[in-house]
Formats: structure tokens, sequence, C-alpha cells
């Protein structure tokens, strides 16, 4: 009884190698598959991508350009008019937006995201980077200035679901986060602190016509020039 004993056990043990190399496979497997399909996402293998972001009364356009690894940041009021197209950019409706602010440097982009930012969400966004920022700047800055590591295609999900669980309407998906995230980490980036569209007055235009009465905020022309040379 006692031979028959040992051998069963000596059986049992040489199983326990074989078991754990498979789970290894399967494991590998796993996180083989999860960044091959981060990596290879539709949404990385395009040239031109715009962000637009919409925070209390200012509009941020994120353009990222694959192709030069470059990464423009625009910032500009709610509300503020081109002085030739009479295009308008709103808070109000991000994607008519979008398409004003591509029309209106007559840029060309291949996809377009559109996010409502509120203070919830920058705050989360924020404590789960691990920034000790705050406000808008921090949220750009923590993009900006993130530990970045080859296994951020296992966080993009839990960025994404954060986003949507403040921003519903929001058309992001998790490969754009991906993008958003690697690009910030990788790319050149220019600053809103040099692209910022600024007003031609410190206060709204008053126009009446027939009767009826708008404020117009016009986009200063001079400054429109120069920031059209540099996105162009």
């Amino acid at each position: 009884m006692s031979k028959i004993y040992l051998s069963n056990r000596r059986k049992s043990s040489k199983k326990w190698p074989l078991f754990l190399i498979i789970i290894l496979i399967l494991v590998i497997g796993f996180f083989g598959v999860k960044y091959y399909m981060a990596e290879n996402a539709s949404e990385t293998k395009y040239s031109k991508l715009t962000y637009t972001f919409s925070y209390k009364d200012n509009l941020y356009f994120i353009r990222v350009l694959n192709d030069s690894k470059k990464i423009f940041m625009v910032k500009t009021i709610d509300n503020i008019t081109f002085p030739d197209s009479f295009l308008t950019l709103s808070k109000n409706n991000l994607q008519d937006t979008t398409n004003n602010f591509l029309r209106g440097f007559n840029l060309q982009s291949d996809l377009n995201y559109y996010i409502n930012l509120n203070d919830d969400l920058i705050k989360s966004f924020i404590n789960k980077i691990g920034s000790n920022k705050s406000g808008i700047n921090g949220f750009f800055e923590g993009l900006m200035y993130r530990n970045s590591s080859i296994f951020d295609f296992l966080t993009v999900d839990s960025y994404y679901n954060l986003i949507k669980k403040y921003d519903r309407s929001t058309n992001l998906t998790s490969p754009a986060v991906y993008v958003l995230l690697k690009s910030f980490s990788k790319y050149s980036i220019n600053n809103f602190d040099k692209l910022t569209l600024k007003p031609l007055f410190d206060k709204p235009i008053k126009i009446t016509i027939d009767d009826k009465i708008y404020y117009r905020n016009y986009l200063n022309e001079e400054n429109f020039k120069r920031l059209k040379e540099i996105l162009e």
C-alpha cells in the first residue's frame, strides 16, 4: 500500500509544473491580446484627431497629429466668432463647434471627440493620475506629466469609464482615450499658453438687427492669423 501511495504522489507532483506552464501561457496570451487590441485599434491608425473639451466658460481644442508626433492645445472663451466667416464656437453644441473650429482654421481631422468637463470629473481624473495639481490646468498638466508605462493598455478602460461616469453624452471611446494618453506621453506639445484665441474687445459687441439684439465676441484678427500659421 505504501508503494502505491508514493507512486501517486510522484505523479501528482509532476503535474504541477505542467499546470503552472499552462496558466502562464494563458496569462501571457491574455495580456498579449489586450496589448495588440489597444495598439491596433482603428483609432490608432488615423493621422489627425481632434478632442474638444468644454469647461465652464472656456473651450479647449486638442489636436493630435500622429504623423508629425505633435500636439497642439488651443484655448478660447465660449461664444467667440471668426471675423470673416462668422462661424461661432459655443459650448452648447460641441460637435458643431469642432466643425466650425476646423473650418475656421481650414484644418483636416479624421476623428473628432467631444468631452464636457466639470469639477468632479477633473478632481477624480487628477486623483487617478496621482497628480497634486487642481483645476483645469491640473487636468491637462496631469496628462502631460503622467507616469506612463507599457502597461497603459491595462488601465485605459478605467480612465474611459471615469469620463463616461461624469459625461454620458461624450462620444469618446476607450481606444481614443488610449491614443490621448499615449500621445501626451510621447509627442511634443504646444501648450495653450501660447495658443489662445483672444477676442477683439474685452466685452461682447452689441448688434441690433430687425429689433433683435445680438452679442458677439469677435476674434482678434491678428491673433487669429498668427495662430493659423502655427496650426497649419
